[in-house]
């Protein structure tokens, strides 16, 4: 079976969450992403929706009123990014060296389909992005990384997040670097499920999935056990009051 590009085979691949620095003066955005974290619902399988879950944090970022669970990380990178060796403020003359969050196992192998969001855009949520790709590389595994922009905040350099995904990025860029220079055998980028730019290739698939309407994700091969649209209205009804 393949969906969006991705060889998912007999298994279900699974589906893990990543907030990169949540705030509290972005409040909207920490709201919705807190629902995301915490969303629940029978359609589920053991009701959650996510395998694992990883909250990444610098100083000042938050998630309150988180549900944890065994499994579930919160874990400091100073950049956004899994693989950043950056101690947190006092730590860096600790005997024991900073963790970074890519010991999570989050984008361990076999686990390529990764629900992004929290992050600004343009910078932590970016290096976030990034490490994932470096780690699916070494890995010489396919990633498949979705950013509902409902889940997201920007700088004052970006007017508009939809306007930013449909329009040439930084997340491109980095993909054409990573094929340019052979890490990668070839990259889609889709915008609510449509192929909105494609290389092909030799290699792994990297797939970057915008979504510019949170419904949009609810009802896309994501979330494939939600089905019907009665299903992912009930499920909707979780975010929209807020």
């Amino acid at each position: 079976m393949i969906v969006m590009g991705i060889n998912l085979g007999a298994a279900p691949v699974c589906r893990n969450l990543i907030l990169t620095h949540l705030r509290k003066s972005e409040r909207w955005n920490l709201e919705m992403c807190t629902r995301l974290w915490n969303l629940s619902d029978p359609v589920f399988s053991s009701g959650r929706p996510f395998s694992m879950r990883l909250s990444i944090t610098e100083e000042g970022s938050v998630l309150p009123r988180a549900q944890v669970r065994p499994g579930d990380h919160r874990m400091f990178s100073w950049s956004g990014a899994l693989d950043d060796e950056t101690p947190p403020p006092g730590y860096a003359h600790q005997i024991f060296g900073h963790i970074p969050p890519v010991f999570s196992g989050i984008a361990g192998p076999g686990h390529s389909r990764i629900i992004m969001g929290g992050g600004n855009l343009d910078f932590c949520l970016l290096r976030t992005f990034e490490s994932l790709v470096r780690q699916k590389i070494l890995q010489n595994e396919p990633l498949e990384a979705v950013i509902p922009l409902a889940m997201t905040y920007y700088s004052q350099q970006v007017k508009s997040p939809i306007e930013y995904a449909l329009k040439p990025n930084n997340y491109g860029r980095f993909l054409e670097q990573q094929k340019k220079s052979g890490r990668i055998g070839n990259f889609t980028i889709w915008v609510d499920d449509r192929i909105h730019s494609q290389q092909t290739g030799d290699g792994p698939a990297i797939e970057l999935k915008w979504y510019t309407v949170f419904k949009n994700l609810l009802a896309s091969p994501i979330f494939p056990e939600i089905g019907d649209q009665s299903t992912v209205e009930r499920i909707f009804a979780q975010f929209k009051f807020i």
